[in-house]
């Protein structure tokens, strides 16, 4: 009887399990069933943000930055810094996923980097062609063909490794 009332209570950052000492919340093990219920609740979470930043992209590569209330004077600064902290946030996403995909031989991770390093380089090469910056479309090309060369080369000896 005593021992139900030491049931797993919550007391600041401890869970109290027991009279005699104390355990931290993240040392408790769940049961399996629970786990891939908060993975596939935390997966959701994870696409819905993504999603949700995707529509932002496409809004602001209809309508622009203009939109928000920013003063026209640093509009351009501001678009830059933003500019430059995305390459910075998808150069890291890049460097990091790349390096696990290569490492290990996972061909549809290596599929997927590839879709989006693709499907980056179109929307902004269409965008750099339609508003004039014929140059950025060359670069474009340029870093589209530096990115998937190996990721190509890549998939095809693992298909073929596969097929050995």
């Amino acid at each position: 009887m005593i021992s139900a009332l030491f049931e797993v209570y919550h007391v600041g950052w401890y869970v109290v399990c027991n009279p005699n000492h104390l355990i931290h919340p993240w040392s408790l093990q769940r049961p399996r069933a629970n786990n891939e219920m908060d993975t596939n609740k935390l997966r959701i979470w994870f696409s819905v943000v993504s999603l949700i930043l995707i529509l932002f992209g496409i809004l602001y590569c209809i309508v622009g930055l203009k939109i928000l209330p920013v003063n026209r004077e640093v509009l351009l600064d501001w678009e830059s810094d933003i500019y430059g902290a995305i390459m910075i946030g998808w150069g890291t996403t890049l460097f990091l996923v790349g390096r696990i995909a290569f490492r290990r031989s996972d061909k549809e991770l290596l599929k997927i980097l590839l879709y989006g390093i693709v499907l980056w380089l179109i929307v902004e090469a269409g965008f750099s062609f339609y508003l004039g910056v014929y140059f950025n479309v060359g670069v474009d090309i340029g870093v589209g063909i530096l990115f998937a060369f190996p990721i190509i080369k890549a998939m095809r000896q693992l298909e073929k490794e596969k097929n050995e």
